[in-house]
């Protein structure tokens, strides 16, 4: 049945939104048990993510700019300006 969801957008998975029109029970007790579940989350809950979420950023950038000094020999130096000249207009949008 894959990950119930209403906000099809954002979340892969089959829609609860027919089945609760339809008033079909377990989909709406399944919709519930959601609601309280998103609203049980504290704000230290989404603060750890967030911290989380800064450390792999923090990662990803280390290993790419690593990469990237040992394919072209260059310095760190030299890797920031070019990845600043290439991204700076998309950055500015």
């Amino acid at each position: 049945m894959g990950v119930a969801s209403i906000i099809r957008d954002f979340v892969v998975g089959e829609s609860l939104l027919k089945p609760v029109i339809a008033g079909e029970a377990w989909a709406e007790q399944l919709y519930l048990d959601s609601v309280c579940a998103l609203q049980a989350i504290s704000e230290a809950d989404l603060g750890q993510v967030i911290h989380r979420m800064e450390r792999e950023t923090a990662n990803l950038e280390f290993f790419d700019t690593w990469h990237w000094v040992l394919l072209s020999g260059k310095s760190f130096v030299h890797h920031t300006v070019e990845s600043l000249e290439a991204h700076i207009l998309d950055w500015l949008g």
